[in-house]
């Protein structure tokens, strides 16, 4: 039997899980963006390419 022919088989439960994981990942970096927008204006300016961004 060649690698090829191997079926691999997951829980739908497990699926979920990942999806609901991976969303929080992107839900908790983009609210701590929103809190401490002066961190991250410093993180941005402090960049190699911080000088491209607009200042208001």
């Amino acid at each position: 039997m060649k690698f090829q022919d191997k079926k691999l088989e997951v829980s739908y439960s497990a699926v979920v899980t990942l999806r609901v994981l991976l969303s929080l990942i992107f839900l908790v970096a983009g609210t701590s963006h929103l809190i401490d927008i002066n961190k991250t204006v410093s993180r941005i300016e402090s960049a190699n390419l911080g000088f491209i961004t607009i200042t208001i």
